[in-house]
């Protein structure tokens, strides 16, 4: 609690840069900051913070420094944005194809996958390991079911509606009615990590 009413003690100006350093680190890396340790998380927070202190100078510069204290964190936060949707995978891509970096600092394959922003999921199939399958044969169908048509878990587990199931050692695939039903809502299938055998996706 002292350590709260400190940082309220601070000037509005070093609470705003605070802010949007961090909500600017958030935005950008969120998803893909399992690898980042305090100094990664400090440093580059102070990075966004740099640019709000840039928009602030600059509106006191032309005489409305309240102006500054109002944009610097959008600024911030629109930069976080052009980062992660823009740059980012082009810097990356630049340092592969020079052969200076050939990771992203992910864990795993899985965790670099779903922390690409942009992948547009057309179908899923995921094996179980007691040998069912469940598949969603076309997400459009899906695409304003609540809160997401598929969401894929940092520790390997999957929420999705499930068209289509199939038991262990059959062919032939079964279609699940009423996945989406005005009277009882959407019907959306958790399938935990350690349940999970191998998954198939098809990107668009």
């Amino acid at each position: 609690m002292q350590n709260i009413d400190s940082l309220l003690s601070l000037p509005i100006d070093t609470l705003v840069l605070l802010a949007a350093g961090y909500l600017g680190y958030r935005l950008a890396f969120t998803g893909k900051d399992r690898e980042h340790k305090t100094t990664d998380v400090i440093f580059i927070s102070a990075a966004f913070a740099a640019i709000a202190k840039a928009v602030m100078m600059i509106c006191v510069v032309v005489g409305s420094p309240a102006a500054g204290l109002f944009l610097a964190a959008p600024a911030s936060l629109l930069v976080a944005i052009i980062w992660r949707r823009w740059v980012s995978e082009k810097v990356f891509g630049i340092l592969k194809d020079k052969q200076i970096m050939t990771h992203d600092r992910t864990e795993t394959a899985w965790q670099s996958l779903i922390a690409r922003d942009g992948n547009v999921v057309r179908q899923i199939v995921v094996h179980r390991t007691d040998g069912t399958s469940y598949m969603c044969d076309d997400f459009f169908p899906f695409k304003d079911v609540a809160p997401s048509p598929l969401i894929l878990g940092m520790d390997g587990s999957v929420v999705f509606p499930v068209s289509h199931w199939r038991d262990a050692g059959k062919e032939e695939w079964t279609e699940e009615r009423d996945v989406v039903s005005k009277e009882w809502g959407n019907l959306l299938t958790y399938v935990p990590a350690d349940q999970i055998k191998s998954i198939e996706m098809r990107l668009e």
